[in-house]
């Protein structure tokens, strides 16, 4: 995490650099404020959903249900949970963080990732429209093992 925040935090310093050369204070301003209207309540939301389930999900029920000893019932219900989750990534990034901290096992966390990923219903009725019914079906019927794989795959390897 350190690592990431050092590389964007470098690459901000660059770009700020090349917009002071081309003095485009303005255009950094307006952008700045139309990507805080748009992203700040859907962060907020997300942050917040992240603590209360922290804070409402004792750490002994995710360890239970979603530790190192969860078993394949983990990766099922990481694998569900995906599918289901609403949101896609500002929940589901912010969700895996908490549970992570919770005791959540590393094969569990990358099922549902996977899962959520590839197989997030709340995508489907967009992708119906645009690619149409066949093809939407096709790749989520390539997609479906995908994710308990990830998960099985993580458990072997010792993850």
């Amino acid at each position: 995490m350190k690592i990431a925040l050092a590389v964007m935090g470098a690459m901000v310093v660059v770009m700020i650099a090349l917009i002071v050369h081309q003095r485009r204070w303005v255009d950094l301003w307006g952008a700045i404020g139309g990507q805080a209207r748009g992203l700040l309540p859907i962060l907020l939301l997300a942050v917040l959903f992240a603590a209360c389930v922290e804070v409402l999900v004792p750490a002994e029920t995710i360890a239970r249900w979603l530790g190192e000893s969860s078993g394949g019932r983990g990766i099922v219900i990481a694998w569900i949970a995906g599918v289901l989750t609403p949101g896609g990534g500002p929940i589901g990034l912010t969700l895996v963080a908490a549970v992570a901290r919770q005791g959540a096992s590393v094969p569990v966390l990358l099922t549902y990732l996977v899962s959520l990923s590839t197989l997030s219903l709340i995508r489907m009725p967009l992708e119906i429209g645009i690619l149409g019914g066949r093809l939407t079906a096709l790749r989520v019927v390539a997609c479906a093992l995908l994710p308990p794989l990830v998960g099985i795959g993580a458990r072997l390897l010792k993850l």
